[in-house]
């Protein structure tokens, strides 16, 4: 069995530089539906079953489009979901991006597992 793992193509949320972990919010915008059927022909070739995505709109919005250009099942997943992002949820300012920078530098450059982000989990 092979595994493809793919980011969601680009939402609201890239564009407003927001960090957005949750909910139904910040659909694809038309580039990002572009590029998840882009996505989508370079995976013809590699037999793809199923897909798995993850309960944020973007997520989902990718995983339809890449389906029914596919024509396979797609599944949402709660086991997919991302990390709680707590205080920074919904935060676009610099300081936030500082914030996430230092907790990702913790975790893979320093192996600081146990390090989260103000009322989000580890």
């Amino acid at each position: 069995m092979k595994i493809i793992f793919s980011r969601h193509a680009e939402s609201q949320a890239n564009l407003l530089r927001q960090v957005s972990n949750h909910g139904l919010k910040h659909p694809l915008t038309f580039g990002g539906r572009v590029q998840a059927v882009e996505l989508a022909r370079k995976l013809q070739p590699h037999a793809i079953t199923h897909i798995y995505s993850s309960p944020i709109l973007r997520a989902i919005e990718t995983c339809i489009l890449v389906a029914n250009q596919l024509g396979i099942p797609y599944e949402v997943d709660p086991a997919l979901r991302e990390f709680d992002v707590g205080i920074l949820e919904g935060r676009s300012d610099p300081e936030v991006w500082q914030i996430w920078q230092d907790l990702y530098d913790s975790w893979t450059l320093h192996q600081r597992w146990e390090e989260k982000i103000e009322g989000g989990a580890p």
